[in-house]
Parts: C-alpha cells; structure tokens; sequence
C-alpha cells in the first residue's frame, strides 16, 4: 500500500450531503459545548450567553480549519505524503490563529486585552488543539470513502499507471478508446495515451472493473449511480463522467449489481 494515497475525498468538491453532514456536526458540538460548558465556561453567564460564545467560536473555527484541512488533502497527493499527518499538521499550525481569536474573544471580548505571555498562549492553544482535533476527526469519518474504495487503495497499482504522468495520481477511474489511442481518466485529470484499447483495459489488472461499451472500461470504486434513459443506461462516475451502457453488456452487469 502506497502511504501517500489520500484516504480521504476532502480535496475533492463538497457535495451538498456532505455540507449538510458537516453543518450537523457543527452545530451538535456548539449545543453540546453550551450545554456542559468545558473550560469552565459554565462560569461565563446563563446558557444564552455560552450560546453565543460556542457559536462563534465553532463558527469562526470552522472557517479556519476547514479551508486548512481542504488543502492538507490537496497536498498530500501532490507531495505524495500521508494524508493523516498532513490533517495533524494543518491542526498544528491553525490552532495559533484560534488560539489569539480566543484571547480577545473569548467568553468576555476584550480586543484591548495585550498579547498572551507564553502560559496563557499555551493554555489557550491546548483547549483550541483539543476541540479543533475532535472535529478533525468528525471531519475524517464523513469524508472518508467507503469500505470498496478503502480496499481498493490498498492493492498494487496498476501497470497502465507507469504510462501516466505523476500529475494525474494513481487513482484511474475510467478508459475511453479513441481511434487508435485511450484516455485514460483519473481523479486529477486525464491524458492520452496510444494503445490498443484491450491491451490498455489488461493493463488495468488488480482494479475491479468492467467495460460497460465498446469503447468504455469503467472502474467500480468510481461508479456513483446509473441512469436509464429511454431504452438505454448511462453509468455516472465522480468527477462529472457519464458513460454509455451497451445492450449487450446490460445482462451481465445487472448480474454484477452495477445496474438494477
């Protein structure tokens, strides 16, 4: 297994079910935080006011990590890294930026209050590091792909990868032939290459997949849904790609559980 594959779809766009996970968990830690006040901001006034606090606070976290944390994922397929540790370390370095956000608005704001001497920096810093960890965490389980995805990672790469520039990553989710070339597609991108279409698909061993049409190899890790239309099915991928179903496939991919 290659420890620099994103195991996460962070760094991909953010779908509406994934904002709306997000915005769950968000205000669930906000009510959760008001309600048991740790800290010590029980001592803060009635639960109105640590309403307000946790609020925004949460609020004005999210918009610090979330972006940090985008951009960890980013990073870790372009510099071939370990996701998780670039997560921590995107954790590390926005917990500063919380941390004075915290000593002059905290429970009571005071914007006059004068820079946190070297305790009260790290005092704040370590309750930030806390809550912004937990969050990660939340953060990791929603965007984490599923169990097929995970699996499919783990094995070798395919053989047609050593044909891509590293640009692309190594993560091929459709073929297409044209003419006497294949575009090869991946989550990054996708790049022409020439090759008999049939020796691109045996190319492509190890990853489970299927061609769907004459002219298309898709992988299943990447398949999102499908849709008839008319007579006819189209299988969706991520990234936008839609792929034409042959009649002739129809059978044998219903018997696969691609199609119902």
């Amino acid at each position: 297994m290659t420890i620099y594959e994103a195991p996460s779809d962070m760094r991909g766009n953010l779908s509406a079910r994934k904002f709306v996970l997000e915005i769950t968990l968000l205000l669930a830690g906000i009510v959760i935080l008001t309600l048991t006040g740790p800290f010590a901001t029980y001592l803060a006034g009635p639960w109105p006011v640590r309403l307000a606090y946790w609020g925004r606070t949460l609020a004005i976290g999210y918009l610090l990590y979330r972006p940090a944390l985008w951009c960890a994922g980013r990073a870790a397929r372009r510099f071939r890294v370990a996701e998780a540790l670039l997560w921590g370390l995107a954790v590390c370095l926005m917990t500063a930026p919380m941390s004075l956000w915290l000593w002059y608005f905290g429970p009571i704001p005071d914007w006059r209050r004068p820079l946190p001497g070297v305790a009260d920096f790290f005092d704040t810093g370590l309750q930030a590091l806390v809550l912004a960890a937990l969050y990660a965490v939340a953060l990791w389980g929603v965007h984490r792909p599923p169990l097929e995805r995970r699996a499919a990672v783990s094995m070798a790469p395919p053989r047609l990868l050593s044909r891509l520039p590293p640009r692309l990553g190594e993560e091929i989710i459709a073929l297409r032939s044209e003419d006497h070339y294949v575009r090869v597609y991946t989550r990054l991108g996708d790049a022409l290459i020439l090759s008999r279409f049939a020796d691109a698909i045996a190319d492509m061993d190890g990853v489970r997949g299927e061609q769907v049409h004459k002219s298309w190899w898709v992988a299943r890790a990447a398949v999102t849904g499908a849709q008839k239309n008319g007579r006819d099915f189209q299988i969706h991928l991520e990234g936008g790609l839609v792929a034409p179903v042959s009649r002739s496939r129809l059978k044998a991919l219903r018997g696969a559980g691609w199609l119902k």
